[in-house]
Parts: structure tokens; sequence; C-alpha cells
């Protein structure tokens, strides 16, 4: 494969970021036949690629990835972006049911598919983690982990309220950064978990992998906004991969990504979320039967999965019959 690199202007600022630099070049160079854009619609990169292929290579098809699932209303010029590009796209692949039903809102008639990110297996296994057990001092009882961006919308005061009111001997490891780390760091203290937790900034993807080998239990406690809400949640595939058991709130797209490999519980709903965790920890033989559960699913969530169905979109996009 041919890769290139390129800089971009506004790293960090999610769909407003553009390239700098080789993006009109390689498109005139290369004339593809198609083009994959792992970007939602309405974001300045979709206009840039648009404008590019309109100008060098008009006849290559695009299709695009989108995972949103709420019907938000952006300032311009992201929907004069957004208006444009699905006007042109040929096909769209969706990371849930529920993104594709509001891509459908959006005015997108043309073809799509459901294709959920995937998760390395050989990366996400079961391995021998002494070593950072020892050098994070975790004491040998039920941990229970979150990892992820410290956000309000997170749910983590939902989640701190409801360890604080389990009287079980338990870790609480936290695993990422974020906004909310210092308000998190309070109601730990406030609530009396100080002792019990153990806080680690965010890791590199590729060390996700062990943290996840120190969990017993991992909770997803998301919280919808006007704005937002849980589109996917990664880390529950990656979770199941390790061999982890789940607990999740029903926010966005959580239930349909645990299935039935885990528990779900009413999003904000302290009582409801402290009784599943109770059952996982004084369970040992269910939270074991979620973790099977969760090995058989996180199958459909393999990279090869998922480039087969990718396989199968482009020979779509482009005419080829099986």
């Amino acid at each position: 494969y041919r890769i290139e690199v390129a800089r971009i202007f506004f790293p960090g600022s999610g769909t407003r970021y553009f390239y700098r630099e080789k993006i009109g070049s390689l498109i005139r160079e290369l004339q593809p036949a198609l083009i994959d854009l792992v970007e939602e619609p309405w974001g300045a990169v979709s206009a840039q690629a648009l404008y590019y292929r309109n100008r060098f290579s008009p006849h290559s098809k695009i299709v695009f990835h989108t995972s949103r699932t709420q019907l938000v209303k952006y300032p311009q010029p992201f929907p004069c972006f957004e208006k444009r590009f699905l006007a042109a796209a040929s096909y769209g692949i969706c990371r849930s049911e529920k993104a594709r039903q509001v891509l459908i809102e959006r005015g997108f008639s043309k073809p799509t598919a459901v294709i959920t990110h995937g998760v390395d297996q050989d990366s996400f296994c079961r391995k021998d983690v002494t070593d950072l057990r020892n050098k994070l001092r975790l004491k040998n009882k039920t941990t229970i982990a979150y990892i992820g961006a410290l956000k309000a919308e997170k749910g983590l005061a939902s989640l701190v309220q409801a360890l604080a009111q389990l009287e079980r001997n338990f870790n609480f490891l936290v695993v990422g950064s974020g906004l909310f780390e210092k308000e998190l760091k309070n109601l730990v203290e406030e609530n009396g978990l100080a002792d019990n937790t153990i806080f680690v900034p965010s890791v590199p993807q590729p060390l996700v992998a062990d943290y996840l080998n120190l969990a017993d239990i991992l909770v997803l406690p998301s919280l919808t906004t006007p704005k937002w809400e849980e589109m996917f949640g990664r880390i529950l595939t990656e979770a199941m991969a390790v061999g982890v058991a789940l607990i999740g709130s029903d926010s966005g797209s959580i239930p349909k990504v645990i299935g039935e490999a885990g528990l779900i519980f009413p999003e904000g709903k302290v009582a409801e979320l402290k009784q599943a965790l109770l059952k996982l920890i004084d369970e040992p033989a269910l939270r074991a039967r979620y973790v099977r559960l969760g090995k058989s699913r996180v199958k459909e969530y393999t990279w090869d999965s998922v480039a087969e169905k990718i396989y199968h979109v482009y020979r779509e996009i482009l005419g080829i019959k099986e």
C-alpha cells in the first residue's frame, strides 16, 4: 500500500480541520475510481475533498462514514458543506442503524450500509499485566474500570454516586483525561472513595488493552444531551475482546453494541446502576457468563468482518458483480 502523510490546519478541532497539502495533487495524480472518506459529511475536510474531486477527478465516486445519531443544527458554513456533499456522494456507511435513520432524515436517499468500528483481537486479548498491576498497587479485589474521556456527559458523577453506596471492597480504576477531571476527583474525595480509586491519565491506544486486562467490570455510564449521545462506544467491543464484563447505560448505541453480553441500566439512574454493579460483584458465575457472551459477540466486530463488509460496498458502488 502507498501511504501519504499530510499536515492539517486546526488539529484537534473535530470536523473543522482540513489538509494543508497533498489532497488535491493526489486526487489529480491518482484519478481514483472511488474515494472513501472516513469523515462526517458536514466537515471542512469533506468539503475540501469534494472541491478537489470536482476539479480534478469528477468521475470519482465518493463513499463517506457517519456516526451522528441526533439531528443537530450546526452554524454555517457546515450545513452548506453537508448539503453539497450529500448531493454528490454515492454511498453512506453508518456506524449504527440509528445513524442510518438520521442520515435519511437529513435527506440522503442513496444506498447506505451499517458497518461498525472494528476491534483488533490480536491486540485486545488476555495477557499478563502483573507488572502494571504492581506498579499501580492495585489491591486483590474486584476492579471496576472506566476508560475514556473525562466529560460530564459520560455520566461519571452517577458512577461515583453508585460506587459510594456499594458497601463492598473494590478498586475503581479511571483511565482518561478531560475537562471533568478536577470535578471527578472532588466527587471521589467527597464520596469517600479516595482509597479505592486509581487515576491514570489518557494512554496511547496500544496500551488500552493492558489497562482493560486489569479490570473485572467495565462501566460506560453515558448521558444523552441535546447535542450528543453515545454514538458507538468502541471501548465496549475492546473490553469484550479482552474478556471484561460490561455495564452500560441506555444512551445512544450502547444497548445495541452490548446486546446480551452485559447489563444495561437507565442513564442517570444511580439506584439501577448500583444494582447492576452489585450483581456482577456478588455473582462471579454471572460475570463469567457475560464474558463468554462478549467473546462470542465480538466476532461481529473484528476488522476482518468490517473489511469484508466494506469490500462488498466498494463492489456495489463500482458495479462489480459477485
